[in-house]
């Protein structure tokens, strides 16, 4: 799990970043979790979207959300609508969505991911564009933070 790390330098340092995976699929986490601790990321799980709002909103920490579209109890756009309509969630994180279904994106879900600045990652993904894209946002917030 996470080290002892000062909020400041979690929110400094984008190495200091963390990920949280959100997904009901436990195979898919596993496999996710062990490509990101292989590659030195601190990693979090929780299987639906009610487990990363506790997460994201109790965590000091800034993570790297990758979070799955269509999931039990929470789905990923509502995760999104929580964030939206609460400001400082959606400054300290940052998200990915991971979907198989990209061709179903409503217009509400389009307009939620362009607002926050959500890019999308299609299943079956590649590990390095996975890898490429949870750096780009980790410093993408780590940048953001030391700006404001």
């Amino acid at each position: 799990m996470f080290t002892d790390v000062t909020p400041t330098d979690a929110t400094l340092d984008p190495a200091k970043c963390g990920v949280l995976i959100v997904d009901d699929d436990a195979a898919l986490r596993t496999m996710v979790n062990m490509v990101l601790e292989d590659a030195e990321w601190e990693v979090l799980e929780a299987k639906n979207g009610r487990e990363a709002l506790a997460i994201l909103e109790s965590t000091p920490r800034r993570l790297v959300v990758l979070l799955d579209l269509m999931m039990p109890e929470m789905s990923g756009t509502e995760v999104l609508e929580a964030v939206k309509a609460d400001p400082k969630l959606a400054r300290r994180h940052a998200y990915i969505l991971i979907t198989a279904n990209i061709a179903a994106f409503s217009p509400h879900l389009m307009d939620l991911l362009r607002e926050l600045s959500v890019p999308v990652i299609a299943k079956p993904f590649e590990i390095e564009e996975l890898l490429t894209r949870v750096e780009s946002e980790a410093r993408r917030i780590g940048a953001e933070r030391a700006a404001s």
